[in-house]
């Protein structure tokens, strides 16, 4: 590659006689939408380069067991902020015209709310400041007290909710939109949910596209693959089943394909399946009937959104659908 002449001439320049190269990859995971090599390219770069003196960073969200490539390397992991140093950070952000300890307060408020749902310090930044503004309009029309922390918790806490449900959604505050057709929406590719939030989420696409006979063909290992003549017709079928849209599935069937597609296990508990009912409020999962015992489900979203949402997790969804 290019690059690594490049790196190769200054060497010979001695440039990297004394001093460091660092090199980091942010969201390094999308090295791999660029091709297989680039991301064994870098990894290797100090051995290509024969430069002692360089170092690759790679900085991801994904778990390392979810590159494809077996690679060796030094895992550094970063924890989340916690509430005391978040909000030690976003004082830094404190508007001169307001005392240190009414800010404080309002972080304080902030923080409550929103500390379960993000840690990214930017998006903190973000909604901390916008929200503010809403915080402090009482106050500059004279019908709240700035001491009054009861009556503005009561002015802010509907702009704060509304907030937090676009977090959910990993949307601006600025863009909602009504999402009642949410498989169209170009402004939800980027959606941040919870882990194992997404996985389900998966699962619910492939039981709504999937034919509940394929489940045994493609998620139990070692399976015998059908004979090729079957082919022709499986692929009329199945553009005739995309025409129809999505189906209903079962709550168990959603659980099967949930375990059959996570690498790792996961013991099912209630806060495990609280998070079906979080799809269903965020309009990502439609819940039909009122069954309580056996409900069923339908995939609310298309094929283009739930891609997005499985390379964040480095899982490849189509090696799981009939075409």
């Amino acid at each position: 590659m290019m690059f690594v002449n490049y790196l190769k001439i200054a060497a010979h320049k001695d440039i990297f006689e004394e001093n460091h190269c660092v090199i980091v990859l942010d969201e390094c995971e999308h090295l791999m939408e660029l091709g297989e090599h680039y991301l064994i390219a870098f990894s290797r770069l100090q051995e290509l380069t024969a430069i002692k003196n360089l170092c690759v960073i790679f900085i991801s969200q994904l778990l390392p067991e979810k590159f494809i490539y077996d690679l060796s390397y030094f895992n550094i992991p970063f924890p989340q902020y916690n509430k005391d140093e978040l909000l030690e950070i976003l004082m830094l952000d404190c508007p001169k015209e307001y005392s240190t300890q009414f800010y404080k307060t309002y972080l304080n408020l902030f923080l409550s709310v929103f500390l379960r749902a993000t840690r990214d310090l930017n998006e903190m930044r973000y909604l901390s400041e916008i929200n503010f503004k809403k915080y402090c309009e009482p106050i500059e029309d004279g019908s709240v007290k700035e001491d009054d922390v009861s009556a503005l918790w009561k002015k802010i806490s509907p702009h704060l909710k509304a907030s937090l449900y676009n977090v959910y959604l990993g949307t601006n505050v600025s863009e909602t939109r009504y999402f009642s057709n949410v498989s169209g929406s170009k402004n939800l590719i980027s959606l941040d949910l919870p882990y194992y939030t997404k996985y389900f989420l998966i699962a619910a696409f492939l039981a709504s596209y999937n034919a509940p006979r394929e489940d045994k063909r493609l998620f139990v290992k070692h399976q015998v693959k059908k004979k090729k003549r079957l082919v022709q017709n499986k692929k009329k079928e199945n553009t005739a089943n995309d025409l129809l849209g999505p189906k209903t599935f079962t709550l168990d069937r959603l659980l099967a394909i949930f375990y059959a597609i996570m690498e790792e296990k996961a013991n099912l508990t209630a806060n495990l399946t609280a998070q079906i009912s979080t799809l269903v409020e965020l309009r990502l999962l439609t819940k039909l009937g009122d069954t309580l015992d056996k409900p069923k489900y339908k995939c609310a979203v298309g094929f283009e959104f739930v891609e997005s949402v499985s390379k964040t997790l480095g899982f490849n969804v189509r090696k799981y659908m009939i075409r």
